[in-house]
């Protein structure tokens, strides 16, 4: 399947409303909606990731990890380098040397290594200051690029072996209940770990995944299309 076939406009249309909703919150008005904003980001991204993964499987029998990581490469390299270039400098030039630029160097090495989430969860996100920490938000990202590799594994595994994809929906419906049931045990014990820890936020990913498979074989509709806007 093409590029252009595998456009979607609803899903662009939510895309845009959670940026909104996050942008919104970090401006501090008085629409509280960043939360949910996030929430989408991490559904939309697994239904995302599921759609791709299992359009390959479904026409090549197998999954390309180069082919793949040239995708991530292309699509998030060039900003990230952009930011993070420019943060680099402007540390070097504003922040004081004893403190803040070794905070900035590790939050470099982690956005480089997408390990953010690691890094800040021994804090409480909300009292970090996003105006000295740029690379505050590179926490969601890496969130999604570890489910984005471990994802094609476990469906790709399941698709050999099982020499059917008829199990995945269910499957993945048993981990998104896991990963559920573990963010709601934990949400009052630690809940900076199940706000930056990707199984923690993997039934968010897997909703967005399951979704993604129950609509394999259905055309798109002009509705879906229109619902972009």
């Amino acid at each position: 399947m093409t590029r252009a076939s595998s456009y979607r406009a609803d899903i662009q249309g939510l895309r845009a409303i959670a940026v909104l909703l996050v942008l919104l919150f970090h401006f501090e008005t008085s629409l509280k909606g960043g939360y949910l904003g996030v929430d989408m980001f991490f559904v939309i991204s697994g239904f995302v990731i599921a759609s791709s993964t299992l359009r390959e499987i479904d026409r090549t029998d197998t999954f390309s990890w180069s082919a793949f990581l040239h995708r991530r490469v292309r699509r998030l390299l060039p900003g990230i380098a952009v930011v993070a270039v420019a943060t680099a400098i402007l540390s070097m030039l504003l922040l004081s040397p004893f403190g803040p630029q070794k905070e900035t160097a590790k939050m470099l090495l982690s956005a480089a290594s997408y390990t953010s989430n690691f890094i800040l969860m021994p804090q409480s996100y909300f009292s970090l200051d996003p105006k000295a920490n740029p690379l505050l938000h590179l926490w969601s990202l890496a969130v999604e690029e570890q489910f984005y590799f471990a994802l094609p594994v476990f469906l790709l595994v399941v698709s050999k072996f099982l020499k059917s994809t008829r199990l995945l929906t269910p499957l993945l419906i048993v981990v998104f209940l896991v990963s559920l049931a573990a963010s709601v045990h934990q949400i009052q014990i630690q809940p900076m770990k199940v706000f930056f820890l990707t199984h923690y936020r993997a039934w968010e990913l897997l909703l967005g995944s399951i979704l993604a498979l129950t609509q394999r074989s259905q055309p798109r509709s002009i509705i879906g299309n229109f619902a972009g806007l």
